[in-house]
């Protein structure tokens, strides 16, 4: 029927931009990243919690499923908060935004606390399915990058530079240090901190891969105070 390519061509789209994330295909069908181009941008990676241990216990068929499912709840909470999926590698996961649109409203700071939300509230779900609740580190950045298009047969939007690099460090030192969300001084100092969330500074700190120190501060959720009358 005539209705029937339409219909096709219009699933194809929707498979291959699922594929390659939301917005992902549209930049690289117009181009905006033919030439690279240098941006701010900010990066926030999230690292699945005892992963290893999990892997073993689940079996890699079962634990396939809880990563998918970890993957999904992740990605959702982000993208409410205009976020973007730059890669999936392993039980990691790396977003970004714009500087504009990551430090808009804390929106890059509200999302970690919209994951953490997200898995407290389907707990119960993993228990039952899994028998083990997801948890994360999370690593938090800002920095220069320069944006562009790579590969021939495989196309992809590739961020070069040490922006990335040091967002990674930063979460690995979320484990090292027991922190469960680090992020870095140039995110902090660029954003108006919600009153709900704060920071605890933890002074520069050497991260191995990354020339000099870097000022990290430790984010949490400040309690809501009752009050009396």
């Amino acid at each position: 029927t005539a209705s029937f390519v339409p219909a096709l061509l219009f699933n194809f789209v929707g498979q291959v931009s699922g594929l390659l994330g939301p917005g992902v295909l549209v930049r690289l069908v117009i181009g905006r990243y033919h030439r690279p181009r240098e941006e701010v941008r900010v990066f926030l990676l999230i690292d699945l919690r005892g992963s290893t241990q999990i892997a073993t216990r689940l079996g890699d068929l079962h634990y396939h499923a809880f990563l998918s499912r970890f993957i999904s709840d992740v990605t959702a909470s982000v993208v409410r908060y205009r976020g973007e999926v730059h890669r999936y590698v392993g039980d990691e996961v790396i977003l970004t935004w714009t500087a504009e649109q990551g430090l808009r409203s804390a929106g890059c700071v509200r999302a970690v606390f919209a994951i953490s939300d997200t898995l407290e509230a389907t707990g119960t779900a993993y228990e039952a399915d899994f028998g083990v609740v997801p948890s994360f580190w999370a690593g938090l950045h800002l920095g220069p990058v320069v944006t562009g298009e790579v590969g021939t047969i495989k196309h992809e939007i590739a961020f070069l530079g040490d922006t990335l690099n040091t967002a990674s460090r930063i979460q690995q030192a979320s484990k090292e240090l027991k922190r469960q969300f680090l992020a870095s001084a140039a995110v902090i100092s660029a954003l108006d901190l919600p009153s709900d969330i704060a920071s605890e500074s933890l002074g520069r700190i050497e991260l191995r891969g990354v020339e000099g120190a870097v000022g990290l501060f430790a984010m949490t959720r400040v309690a809501a105070r009752s009050t009396t009358l």
